[in-house]
């Protein structure tokens, strides 16, 4: 068992646990996530191995996940870095935009 100290509550272990790579997800829209979709308070997140455990009545699904990025899920990953990637991604979009708008 395990006590959430934000509410006193004791959590009895059958919760689902989800691991979530912390690398995309941004920690604050986590937390709201989280707050919104059990506002009781039966949840826990820990940080472990570069991922965020979860542990709450139910999982959280993809579309929950997906709100809690710090970007659009549909927008490319590159080891270069989200920055890198953001930067090529823009780029290609004013060329398709520019190149659409032409007469």
């Amino acid at each position: 068992m395990v006590a959430n100290f934000a509410t006193g509550k004791i959590l009895s272990g059958t919760e689902n646990c989800q691991r979530l790579a912390m690398g995309d997800i941004n920690p604050e829209k986590l937390a709201k996530q989280l707050q919104r979709k059990f506002p009781s308070g039966d949840f826990q997140v820990h940080m472990m191995h570069n991922a965020y455990r979860v542990q709450s009545p139910r999982e959280l699904s993809q579309d929950e996940i997906d709100e809690c990025r710090y970007f659009e899920p549909d927008w490319p990953r590159r080891r270069s870095g989200k920055w890198g990637s953001l930067l090529r991604f823009a780029k290609r979009k004013l060329r398709r935009d520019d190149r659409d708008s032409r007469p």
